[in-house]
């Protein structure tokens, strides 16, 4: 990696994944020592902070997709195409 440059992280750099003997667990688990808490700071590019912000945002639109699904009892495709103006059909 170029240095100074931030990464997103990898799947296979989670420490549950990772053998404790594997010379990357130690970064793995430094990274994970402190929590983001509810609001991570805003920071732009690909950081993890930006990858937990983006997770949550992606978790609150399913939901709203779930909830108007439930309320209006129409399938998610129409409720999708209608929230993007009749893109689909």
């Amino acid at each position: 990696s170029v240095t100074g440059v931030q990464t997103c992280p990898l799947p296979f750099t989670d420490p549950l994944l990772l053998d404790p003997s594997s010379p990357s667990y130690d970064r793995a688990m430094a990274r994970n020592s402190e929590p983001f808490g509810y609001l991570p700071a805003l920071k732009f590019g690909i950081t993890e902070e930006a990858e937990a912000i983006n997770g949550r945002l992606a978790m609150l639109g399913i939901f709203a997709l779930i909830m108007a699904t439930a309320i209006e009892q129409k399938p998610m495709l129409d409720i999708v195409n209608e929230w993007i103006g009749g893109a689909y059909f």
